[in-house]
């Protein structure tokens, strides 16, 4: 606030930063506001711009998202973080072929985001792309053992290619890795369930 009040014609660097601070935090009304303010201030900053597209899509502002993030690719074109999360806007809507697009220039840009090469085999197992779903899925979990949406899709994998038997292997690992979590958490339910089924 202090940094915002002392330098008007930078300000926008203070409000983006209150902002990011507000959402890590858990105040997502105040996050909304400082990172308005920190647009208001200067809407052309790649920063500001990716930020605010976070912003709006955890507000469900998918169409504010959007354009806010192509703001920031004008300015930023190899911009990994912001061409991940148009590929997961593109998911929630099931744009499956424009999220591999998306996802594909992400992980060319930065290979070592596990989150990218999950979402990414996500996609492309909604995409029927059952091996290449299936190569995504295993660079995630080479980058970062505990991502459990990875795990899960991974199994789903293997019954896309008819091998129940290492599916249900697949979900008791990740049921077993998911110990610690109290019984109705719900990503062991799902594990659970779908061994059952």
């Amino acid at each position: 606030l202090l940094a915002a009040s002392a330098d008007p014609m930078r300000a926008g660097e203070a409000w983006r930063a209150l902002s990011w601070v507000a959402d890590r935090t858990g105040y997502p009304e105040e996050a909304l506001r400082f990172i308005e303010l920190a647009y208001e201030n200067d809407p052309t900053d790649v920063w500001t711009l990716y930020h605010r597209g976070r912003v709006l899509a955890e507000r469900d502002d998918l169409q504010g998202a959007q354009e806010s993030l192509q703001a920031a690719l004008d300015q930023e074109l190899m911009l990994s973080d912001a061409l991940a999360l148009l590929g997961d806007l593109a998911f929630r809507q099931e744009n499956h072929e424009a999220a591999e697009r998306y996802l594909e220039r992400a992980v060319m840009l930065d290979g070592e985001v596990a989150a990218f090469h999950e979402l990414r085999g996500m996609n492309l197992l909604r995409l029927g792309r059952v091996l290449d779903a299936r190569d995504s899925l295993e660079l995630a979990l080479e980058l970062d053992r505990s991502r459990t949406a990875a795990r899960s899709s991974l199994a789903w994998t293997f019954y896309a290619s008819g091998n129940s038997e290492e599916a249900i292997t697949r979900l008791r690992e990740l049921d077993d890795q998911l110990r610690d979590r109290p019984e109705e958490d719900p990503e062991r339910v799902y594990a659970q369930g779908q061994i059952s089924r």
